[in-house]
């Protein structure tokens, strides 16, 4: 197998005759018939890598993909290795491309050395492996070469490497953050990237940030609007003269939490320390907007008590301020048209209008999911009984039923309801506090009883719905829902403790 040195930043290679030109989009360098992924940290801990948009994707067939069952086919070794290619479920809409433990055993398995290095130094390097992917005949297979530098090694330190410990609502200065991500340098008070940017690249992996914000904060005469909204939703803006294009903001805007972490210190006034408040995942942002760009993240595993929240100073804004308008003696549900478009998928940032009234479902927290829906689905229950009693039938109210309750989670649907003419309902309920295209998990049970049952079954979506005041908004699908969503697989089911053999026997 032929051995490669570090590639140039563009690549050509003869074929026939003809001078091929390669297209270097961030790790990957594509060709006509074949790309180039310079491995990552992504590569052999988490076993998967992102797909760039355009050249990358469009090499990979993806949207072609996606619109089946997602799954494709590397040949290596005489061997064939299931992977699969999907849109990220988070908001940084992110295409991956996620293999099975087989395929991962190989890649550690020939580069040892390279697992090691990512597990504890994880800093991306020009002189890592190399997988190339070469097309066949079929969108789906791809041939498997895995290409190493024979003379680069990895350099792992021997020193320990520092933990990266922050207690969640606790102050630090810029020097303690200094201290706890890059002590081994020179600290300048007001100088330098430690002492005045608002955002720093983690030194070992440009793929994660440290974030500092000063509430009310001016820079050049131009004087930041940023806020926290009650659910843990962060208004941010970046450094002035920054535009949609600079690279650091393209990261940001690409941005993946589920493999980097972007670090949030707060303060609302100057003279005091900055609050730790958890990582940031990326939400969306203003693409008609720039110097600054307005970026909105949600704040992971937002679980502030209202002490502290007074400590620090800080002024939460409402999500939803017109639903604190509503009384209690109207109605707590509004029944709204389903969105347009519901094929299609996500984009990368919003225009200025949706943009500002942009809401979204960020938690992370089980708990807290198990209880919005629960709240959802009372909801919909007293929806249900309001209609029978306008219509004359509230005989007909006790044939209502809270499924999800008195028979557990498995039946495939929430709530068993009836209509004004008898006609039995298998509703299942979904919330969110987020905005109408805010996506959310289907399981393959509820699916298929909607497939089973496309005459009876009811999918209310209940969204921007208001834990305080119980209100929210609501639009209904009827019938088999494989027809009318795009649908990404999001989960695996794992088997543990069986032999290689049956690992690799089994279609998960």
């Amino acid at each position: 197998m032929a051995s490669e040195l570090d590639p140039p930043p563009v690549k050509r290679e003869k074929s026939g005759g003809i001078q091929q030109q390669g297209i270097k989009k961030y790790s990957w360098t594509v060709f006509d018939t074949y790309a180039d992924k310079r491995t990552d940290k992504s590569v052999f801990v988490t076993n998967e890598t992102c797909l760039p948009r355009e050249n990358v994707r469009d090499f990979f067939s993806v949207n072609e993909i996606i619109s089946g069952d997602g799954k494709i086919i590397l040949h290596y070794d005489s061997k064939q290795f299931v992977a699969t290619i999907g849109m990220s479920r988070y908001g940084s809409h992110n295409t991956d491309l996620i293999w099975r433990k087989d395929f991962a055993d190989v890649l550690h398995s020939r580069f040892p050395q390279w697992v090691t290095y990512f597990k504890d130094v994880g800093k991306k390097t020009k002189k890592s492996p190399i997988i190339r992917f070469k097309k066949r005949s079929t969108i789906k297979e791809y041939d498997i070469d895995l290409i190493e530098d024979s003379i680069a090694q990895p350099t792992v330190s021997h020193e320990k490497i520092n933990e990266i410990i922050l207690t969640k609502y606790r102050e630090y200065s810029r020097k303690d953050v200094h201290d706890i991500f890059e002590k081994s340098s020179r600290f300048t008070p007001k100088s330098g990237t430690w002492g005045i940017r608002g955002i720093i690249s983690h030194p070992s992996n440009l793929d994660e940030f440290i974030f500092f914000v000063t509430f009310g904060r001016s820079d050049l005469g131009f004087t930041f609007e940023e806020s926290v909204t009650e659910s843990g939703i962060l208004t941010w803006q970046s450094e002035p003269k920054q535009k949609l294009n600079n690279p650091t903001i393209q990261r940001l805007i690409h941005h993946d939490h589920r493999k980097n972490s972007i670090h949030l210190f707060l303060r609302t006034e100057r003279d005091r320390k900055f609050c730790y408040l958890g990582r940031l995942a990326y939400v969306t942002h203003d693409n008609e907007h720039e110097k600054p760009v307005l970026f909105k993240w949600q704040i992971l595993d937002w679980d502030i008590d209202e002490k502290r929240i007074k400590e620090i100073g800080l002024d939460l804004r409402p999500d939803n301020p017109i639903s604190k308008e509503i009384s209690k003696g109207i109605q707590s549900l509004i029944q709204t048209q389903p969105p347009e478009n519901i094929f299609e998928l996500p984009k990368v940032g919003e225009s200025s209008i949706d943009f500002i009234g942009k809401k979204v479902d960020f938690a992370e927290n089980e708990q807290k999911k198990r209880e919005i829906g629960k709240e959802g689905e009372d909801l919909v229950i007293n929806w249900e009984i309001e209609i029978l009693k306008q219509s004359g039938c509230s005989d007909l109210i006790k044939e209502i039923e809270h499924i999800s309750i008195t028979q557990g989670d498995g039946a495939g649907y929430d709530v068993r309801s009836i209509g004004p003419d008898g006609a039995i309902k298998y509703i299942e309920v979904k919330t969110t506090v987020g905005g109408k295209n805010t996506p959310f998990n289907l399981s393959k049970l509820e699916l298929n009883f909607s497939k089973y049952h496309p005459d009876d079954y009811f999918l209310y979506r209940i969204y921007d719905y208001d834990r305080k005041t119980k209100t929210g908004k609501f639009y209904i699908l009827t019938g088999d829902l494989s027809n009318q969503f795009f649908l990404e697989p999001v989960q695996f089911k794992c088997y543990p403790q069986r032999n290689s053999q049956q690992k690799n026997n089994l279609i998960l």
